[in-house]
């Protein structure tokens, strides 16, 4: 059995770096992933700070609009052979 760091991995290279300007699809999961497992941050407004304060410029509408525009399928399901995402 894998551990989960490596299901991780292999999820998130199976994502695109590259197939949105802003949020591309690996960002979008590293943040999403980053808010779930990270127990300190108590808001996605504390996560975003955090974000901004490292280096990682991305702001919480850009976030939003991604949410509401990409396919999930994308991200709950990215280990089924032939997705486009």
């Amino acid at each position: 059995m894998a551990s989960f760091g490596t299901i991780v991995k292999s999820v998130r290279q199976l994502l695109s770096p590259c197939d949105y300007p802003v949020l591309n699809s690996q960002l979008l999961f590293k943040i999403w992933l980053t808010y779930i497992l990270d127990a300190s941050l108590n808001s996605m407004r504390a996560l975003f700070y955090r974000l901004n304060r490292s280096g990682i410029q991305v702001d919480m509408s850009t976030f939003s609009k991604a949410n509401k525009t990409r396919r999930t399928e994308c991200l709950s399901h990215p280990l089924d052979a032939g997705l486009e995402c």
